[in-house]
């Protein structure tokens, strides 16, 4: 039609839009509306099945693997690859002073710009699933805390149950030796993830380190059989309250893999148990195996997490044997 705006009247109207918000003269909201009224595609935006569908990608980042070992959950896991949050756009409010046209006095106002989603870290990830117990929103099928899942994946990796692969220091591709792992500790350093022996240590021994997915989903295979993992409740709604996230401090990596839930102590040492069987024994339990070898051969996984030493009777009533009553 004669009077349809042309592709260059619409990125004038789009820009238009994004430098009132920047400015503070629309609210990112405003800056929707006006785009929908005039046909055009929203500023938020999030990508759409099957892109970026976890269950389509053959190896995962480290910080997808402990969603997903975590929480179980394709969904979540899919919000913590870095593919998929670049390609995740929102509106940010700050309040600036800003200087109006007219030369005016500068005034304090929201300002609102259009921002790609921050890349996930696993500092990130963990004040997140703080967030979720704090409002009693975890994940139905979660089954541990993500510190506890970096424990776990640790253990798995240092057994050689499990490879890694990435590029070493010369830009090979190469596979990570399970000795490494020992001494290999995750930091994040300027908004990013880095393996390093130590604080210092240059340049980073292992980048872009990734694991295979089958081997994931058979170690930590989807299931319902998990106790739900209870959390403190203390906000029902659905998006985290500005006063939580302010209690638990992103800037403080203490807290946020200090922080336990509560739960039965009964039921605790219960799901204890099940992550150290899943390290100890990944391919499962040898059914000749008595509940007290059981106990000594996963002791070691308790000492090294300063957890309470397994019973016998705990054992059992993880295996099933047992009523959990």
């Amino acid at each position: 039609m004669a009077d349809e705006p042309d592709d260059t009247e619409l990125d004038l109207l789009r820009n238009r839009l994004l430098m009132q918000a920047e400015r503070g003269e629309i609210t990112g909201k405003q800056a929707e509306e006006a785009a929908a009224a005039h046909g055009l595609e929203p500023f938020e935006r999030t990508p759409e099945l099957p892109r970026f569908d976890p269950k389509l990608k053959s190896h995962w980042w480290i910080v997808m693997a402990l969603a997903w070992i975590a929480w179980r959950d394709f969904g979540l896991v899919r919000e913590q690859d870095p593919e998929f949050c670049s390609g995740c756009f929102h509106w940010v409010g700050r309040e600036q002073i800003v200087r109006p046209q007219n030369d005016g006095e500068p005034v304090k106002c929201m300002v609102y710009s259009l921002e790609v989603r921050r890349a996930p870290t696993v500092r990130r990830l963990a004040l997140l699933d703080q967030i979720f117990r704090a409002q009693g929103n975890v994940p139905s099928t979660a089954v541990m805390t993500i510190p506890e899942a970096v424990s776990v994946l640790w253990q798995t990796l240092s057994k050689g149950s499990l490879i890694a692969q990435g590029f070493d220091a010369h830009g090979a591709v190469v596979e990570i030796p399970s000795r490494e792992w020992v001494y290999l500790r995750l930091r994040e350093e300027r908004g990013r993830d880095v393996l390093r022996y130590d604080a210092v240590s240059r340049p980073e021994p292992f980048t872009a380190v990734t694991l295979q997915q089958s081997d994931l989903l058979r170690l930590w295979p989807v299931t319902g059989e998990f106790p739900f993992l209870p959390a403190t409740v203390i906000d029902k709604e659905g998006r985290p309250t500005e006063a939580v996230i302010k209690r638990i401090r992103a800037d403080e990596p203490s807290i946020i893999f200090g922080i336990a839930t509560k739960a039965h102590s009964s039921g605790r040492q219960v799901d204890r148990i099940k992550q150290a069987l899943s390290v100890e024994f990944p391919d499962g339990v040898p059914p000749n195996l008595t509940d007290k070898e059981i106990q000594r051969r996963i002791e070691p996984f308790f000492e090294k997490n300063s957890w309470k030493r397994p019973s016998v009777d705990s054992i059992a009533r993880a295996r099933g044997r047992r009523n959990a009553g």
